[in-house]
């Protein structure tokens, strides 16, 4: 199923028609730059059950994180039928969280932490890279959510570069 306000890309999406791919105009409440993904799922899953089709997986990949494998989203689906309700890609950190911090209006740096001075150094963190989530519809639609607090099952990606195309 393709979901969009744009012609062009539904219209691309109806061209596989006969390989059971459904095409969703979506409104324009649902298309701008403050909609939420979880209320273009919802609409979406709303219109599928007019259709009398209530499918068993929620697969979401958005196109603001475009630059994702084949290959990795099988296997967050895989992850999903196998071990949980949710699913969602990660990638590693480049750099320690405790280096972050939030600049004042003096312009200084606050919150951050020195006492890891090496990279090499840290543990291993991941942050949530928005090219995968895959959750089951029932799991979604009581919880209203492609994330479940505490319940993701998380599927390491390489890095996901957005601007890769600008390098």
């Amino acid at each position: 199923m393709v979901t969009s306000d744009d012609d062009e890309v539904l219209g691309i999406a109806d061209e596989y028609k006969s390989q059971n791919v459904i095409s969703i105009k979506r409104p324009p409440e649902l298309s701008s730059d403050i909609a939420k993904s979880v209320d273009a799922v919802k609409h979406a899953l709303l219109q599928l059950s007019k259709m009398g089709i209530y499918p068993n997986q929620i697969l979401l990949l958005q196109p603001t994180s475009p630059l994702r494998k084949a290959c990795d989203i099988q296997g967050a689906i895989d992850f999903e039928n196998e071990k949980a309700d949710n699913v969602i890609s990660v990638c590693e950190l480049e750099h320690p969280s405790a280096w972050c911090g939030m600049i004042s209006e003096d312009r200084v740096l606050h919150g951050f932490d020195l006492s890891v001075s090496r990279s090499q150094e840290a543990r291993k963190e991941y942050r949530i890279n928005g090219a995968i989530y895959v959750v089951n519809r029932l799991a979604f639609m009581s919880k209203g959510s492609m994330i479940l607090r505490n319940q993701n099952i998380c599927y390491a990606t390489g890095k996901v570069n957005r601007y890769r195309h600008l390098l």
